[in-house]
């Protein structure tokens, strides 16, 4: 599929509002940032490991993870609270998450996908890293195929929202997956037809299927997000990876001017620092989608 260039200052404003889109969802749910849902929690981490160590150490993100303030009366009960549990009690990685997955009530119901958007954005033009680092942010805490898979579809789709239309996205997602991953997964990257529901499933399949569902047919941030809060079956992850995702397809406007200004100048400047981080490490295999190719004769 050819792949067009597009302006550094596009992919630089949808980042930015791929991150204030998520941080609004999150606090459709909860004011407080160390309230936010576990695995929203660990979208700065992951930034700020890959900002500071230009990669992605399994055994330094999950002890910075491990680090995070544990909120009053929360007890853990998916796989990834469970993994942070061990590891706050000394389990090391590679341990963490077998354990963890034995443990958790649900674990089907706990897909590490928030956690690979700010890869998406460091990873631009760098499709085997992004498929790399993808990999070490969810086996520190899952240890099965299908949470890698999905997860890569995240970071795939967000990555290509920064610059394409979602239409344009899916495509090229679907097709980075079409030789690993199941067809259940395939089909989550397709709209629906005229008439049938957004879906309610709490898998990854499941959520990244809504999360399609709810962008292919709505027209700005909060038609998208309530299309996901209104699906059913309870589920925070697919409503904030619909508000990342949305904010980077229509922006949030005037919306994020409700983010506390603290946040919202973090997360500013951790969409800059990371475009321009990956502008200065792509290498493998293209370069960014915004340098123009070299001219011929």
């Amino acid at each position: 599929m050819l792949n067009p260039t597009v302006a550094k200052e596009t992919v630089a404003t949808r980042s930015q509002e791929m991150l204030f889109g998520l941080a609004l969802a999150c606090g459709r749910l909860t004011g407080n940032p160390q309230d936010w849902p576990t695995e929203a929690r660990l979208v700065i981490p992951v930034a700020n490991h890959l900002l500071a160590d230009g990669g992605m150490d399994g055994t330094q993100l999950l002890k910075s993870w491990s680090e995070l303030p544990v909120p009053v009366g929360r007890r853990p009960f998916t796989v990834t609270e469970r993994a942070l549990e061990l590891a706050r009690n000394g389990h090391q990685l590679g341990t963490v998450a077998r354990a963890a997955s034995g443990l958790a009530a649900r674990p089907e119901y706990d897909p590490p996908l928030l956690r690979t958007i700010p890869l998406a954005i460091g990873c631009i033009g760098q499709g085997f890293m992004l498929r790399r680092w993808c990999r070490s942010v969810v086996s520190a805490t899952h240890s099965d195929d299908l949470s890698q898979m999905a997860a890569f579809a995240v970071a795939r789709l967000s990555q290509d929202l920064l610059g394409r239309t979602l239409d344009y996205a899916l495509a090229r997602t679907a097709q980075a997956l079409r030789e690993d991953a199941p067809e259940s997964l395939i089909q989550a990257l397709k709209p629906l037809g005229p008439g049938e529901a957004v879906p309610s499933g709490n898998d990854a399949v499941g959520i990244l299927s809504a999360v399609v569902q709810s962008l292919s047919v709505s027209r700005n941030w909060e038609d998208a997000v309530l299309a996901t809060a209104t699906r059913g079956g309870g589920d925070d992850q697919a409503v904030l990876l619909t508000g990342a995702l949305s904010g980077a397809v229509w922006g949030t406007g005037e919306l994020a001017d409700g983010l506390a200004g603290d946040l919202r100048s973090q997360l500013r400047s951790l969409a800059h620092d990371l475009v321009e981080f990956s502008g200065r490490h792509a290498s493998d295999p293209l370069p960014p989608v915004w340098v123009q190719p070299p001219r011929v004769g």
